[in-house]
């Protein structure tokens, strides 16, 4: 946030003198830093901004802005869009592609707001005070949303607006701490614990595109702070003036006044944390292949979720990435679409070491098949060591060492460091083999596609659902021959296909109706060895034929349940069950939180004795739906659907369910990974392109 108090100087600047640009420009130039530094903060400062300007053009006597003052806000904007230029180049097609993931529901705004009480409470940082914060309803105040404004700033505050309430200036910073306040109390303002159910601005940024990416109101503090000590230097600017003839009483409230805010705001003892890297990363960081790495425990973490182990020792790991400056399999990133963490939770190996991770235990079944698949998932990820770290953030669910005996038995591996910091491992998983044929039945399958695909399910063709849809695959480097085995839709007449690959284009080919191999000769140098990202670009695309599809994933690997219609969304997608009954009159849905709602299994039996004969019947189960599952309830869902699952007992469980119009059951239940069933194509989005059967690589 250091760049703010700039950004505000030249912003006053600005409108004071706006016939010298120089302030204009350094007023974007501070907010284009502000954005490359925290995106979030930026988005503060145009609030700011707005305010700024609006008060004066409302409280002007020409209630308009003067052309140089125009043009100094056209400098500012123009400066400030050239600066963002490149990180909105990376965002925004991956927001049209992907839709709008900046924020996910409420965003945590309610439990990271600001309480009205705590502006007057010390924080429980403080050595002598910190203790008061336990006498009050203030809940959740350890994560940064306790925001202690101090008694000396809220009094000296107060003396500036009585004796500078005359003063446009005065006013402008008086309106800009109460909005600010206003702001950082959230959506609903809560005094001591308690929501009073007075709705606060924040409701309307929730609203506003990039502004409502910020989902903790508390941030807001810091242009509330920022507006005080505005107001709090007007106050002892009066007090000096008042006190002009005696310098020494003077200096010595301006000493006290500060020595009581020093007072007010003390932490000590800081906490800290031990953030040198253990020293077995060196010998990672000494092997110059550019291998990745798999720090386990692990995670991939956004905003509003973690997927996989929900323990803050994965993000460790990812600091300790800067010791060996190699890629690192999973981490914290600020916002993604779903997709990009449910491709890593349904991936062979990864997920089987989520499992352990997490507390789970693995069938034999599955130990055999990872067994088989060992080498080329580690391969295809460039996984060159493995670190299993014990994990010191005390969750008794999370438990990296179990990884440990799989890992030695299963993978090929080579232990070469052991103590109480880490376990690391070195990867051998040998040559790649000379040619590679990718089809939906192959274990493998699901790593291979990108972006743009639908579902990858055994036995049915991968539809393409994109202009451009986006394979990963492991290339040599030297000239290769790429095949395609697909078809257009019937109802796209002239459909064609071409490649890209790191700047080299193909020509298109036709597309028939008909399964057909397509071959496209990959030129030497184009590729580069290992992973490449090959695009699929197409002439055209048509809207969907008939089609439901429901994916359901509990908490650790993924956390969803959606329901599809033709590629359509049409499910709640909130914790328990979501429900839909498809008619030829329309979609009907809701959501049953199974989970956390004893009175959530009556009316869920009650919806789905409601479906009409002939109804298509949908069920996702998000996060958790076990835990107030009724025997009522799954009776109703057998008597509705003829499933053959249970989930009471079955702690954050994936199951999806289709029963179709003509009585077909489709059914998948896993309590260790994601799962989904399609009546037809596996449809997520409302396009088709081509049906592709399968890939082959020489």
């Amino acid at each position: 946030s250091h760049w703010l108090p700039f950004i505000v100087l030249y912003v006053i600047r600005a409108r004071h003198r706006p016939q010298r640009l120089k302030n204009a420009v350094l007023a974007g130039l501070f907010l284009t830093l502000q954005a490359w530094a925290e995106m979030t903060y930026a988005s503060f400062a145009l609030v700011f901004i707005g305010l700024y300007w609006l008060y004066w053009l409302v409280t002007s006597r020409a209630r308009r802005l003067s052309l140089p003052q125009l043009t100094a806000a056209g400098v500012l904007l123009a400066v400030f869009a050239g600066g963002i230029a490149p990180i909105l180049a990376q965002m925004l097609p991956d927001m049209a592609a992907e839709g709008d993931f900046l924020v996910e529901g409420g965003g945590f705004a309610d439990a990271f707001s600001a309480d009205l009480l705590g502006f007057v409470i010390p924080t429980q940082l403080h050595p002598l005070l910190g203790n008061l914060i336990t006498h009050t309803g203030i809940v959740a105040f350890n994560k940064g949303q306790h925001i202690y404004v101090g008694v000396m700033l809220l009094g000296l505050a107060l003396l500036a607006a009585i004796t500078g309430y005359r003063r446009a200036e005065t006013r402008f910073w008086l309106l800009a701490a109460l909005v600010f306040a206003l702001l950082a109390l959230g959506p609903v303002i809560t005094f001591n614990g308690h929501a009073t159910g007075l709705p606060g601005p924040f409701v309307l940024l929730q609203q506003l595109p990039f502004f409502k990416g910020n989902r903790y109101p508390s941030r807001y503090s810091v242009l509330l702070m920022l507006s005080l000590s505005v107001l709090t230097a007007f106050a002892l600017a009066w007090l000096g003036q008042r006190l002009r003839a005696r310098p020494a009483l003077a200096g010595g409230l301006l000493a006290l006044a500060g020595a009581l805010f020093l007072f007010e705001h003390l932490s000590a003892p800081l906490p800290q944390s031990d953030m040198r890297a253990p020293a077995p990363y060196q010998i990672i960081a000494a092997d110059p292949a550019p291998v990745a790495v798999l720090d386990i425990p692990f995670a991939w973490r956004n905003g509003f979720r973690i997927t996989g182990a929900l323990t803050t020792q994965f993000m460790f790991g990812q600091f300790y990435q800067t010791a060996y400056q190699k890629p690192l399999l999973q981490g914290n990133t600020s916002r993604n679409p779903e997709f990009k963490f449910r491709y890593f939770a349904q991936a062979p190996l990864l997920n089987s070491l989520l499992a352990l991770e997490t507390g789970k235990t693995l069938p034999p079944e599955r130990l055999a098949a990872d067994r088989a698949l060992a080498a080329d998932v580690l391969r295809f990820f460039n996984i060159g060591y493995i670190v299993v770290r014990p994990d010191a953030g005390g969750n008794p669910i999370v438990t990296p060492q179990a990884a440990i005996p799989y890992i030695e038995a299963l993978l090929p591996v080579e232990k070469i460091q052991a103590d109480d910091s880490l376990t690391l491992y070195r990867v051998n998983p040998g040559s790649p083999p000379a040619s590679i044929d990718i089809t939906p039945d192959s274990p493998l399958a699901p790593l291979y596609f990108g972006e743009g695909w639908g579902l990858v399910l055994p036995g049915r063709p991968v539809t393409a659902q994109r202009q451009a849809a986006r394979l990963l695959l492991p290339l040599a480097g030297a000239a290769q021959q790429l095949s395609l085995r697909l078809a257009a839709p019937e109802q796209i007449d002239g459909q064609t296909v071409s490649l890209a690959l790191n700047g080299w284009q193909s020509s298109p080919q036709p597309v028939g109706r008909e399964p057909s191999t397509l071959t496209f000769a990959l030129p030497a140098g184009i590729a580069r060895p290992g992973v490449n990202t090959v695009w699929l670009n197409f002439g055209q695309i048509a809207p969907p034929p008939a089609d439901v599809t429901v994916m359901s994933a509990g908490e650790e690997v993924g956390d969803y349940g959606h329901i599809y219609v033709n590629g359509r969304e049409v499910s709640p997608n909130e914790r328990g069950y979501n429900a839909a009954i498809i008619t030829a009159a329309g979609v009907q849905t809701a959501n049953f939180d199974t989970h956390a709602d004893p009175a959530a299994s009556a009316p869920l039996a009650e919806f789905l004795a409601a479906a009409p004969p002939g109804a298509t019947i949908a069920l996702a189960a998000a996060d958790e739906a076990s835990a107030n599952l009724s025997e009522a309830a799954v009776q109703a869902i057998r008597q509705a659907t003829g499933a053959a699952g249970d989930l009471r007992g079955c702690f954050r469980c994936s199951h999806a369910l289709i029963r179709t119009a003509d009585g077909q059951l489709l059914e998948q239940l896993d309590s260790l990974r994601p799962v989904a069933v399609s009546t037809a194509f596996g449809l997520t989005e409302p396009a088709v392109a081509v049906w592709l059967e399968s890939v082959t690589i020489e």
